[in-house]
């Protein structure tokens, strides 16, 4: 994504993630955009977890914000590879072509994991049939 999409995304997902909550209660969540490419909405589970009512609207505010920026976010059959060179945006089916390259972990669940594992080996991930 280009540096103004960058900003049109923080600048609407960062009063919407402060104004967030589940069923009343107040969310502590954030948003950050990661290698120019992935946006992440954290929420501290510890305080509030959200519910579906509030997933469903953050759902709906990112396909709000794709159909501005002409990006689709929920688009599962497109992976991110990098090597020492370069990063590429490749069709899931093509992933056995870059078994020796990384990917951008679709599937972290928490901060810790984003940390920890957010890029690993193409062939360490589990996701090559």
């Amino acid at each position: 994504m280009t540096l103004v999409e960058s900003e049109v995304i923080l600048n609407e997902l960062k009063p919407f993630v402060q104004s967030w909550d589940s069923h009343g209660t107040p969310l502590k969540a954030d948003v950050v955009i990661l290698e120019n490419q992935f946006v992440v909405i954290g929420v501290d589970e510890d305080v509030e977890s959200p519910s579906g009512c509030s997933i469903d609207r953050s759902v709906k505010k990112m396909k709000e914000l794709g159909q501005q920026l002409s990006i689709d976010f929920f688009n599962r059959l497109k992976m991110v590879v990098k090597n020492d060179i370069e990063k590429k945006t490749i069709a899931y089916a093509s992933l056995e072509d870059y078994s020796e390259w990384n990917i951008f972990n679709p599937l972290v669940k928490s901060v810790k994991e984003l940390n920890e594992s957010f890029l690993i080996a193409v062939k360490d991930s589990g996701l090559l049939v």
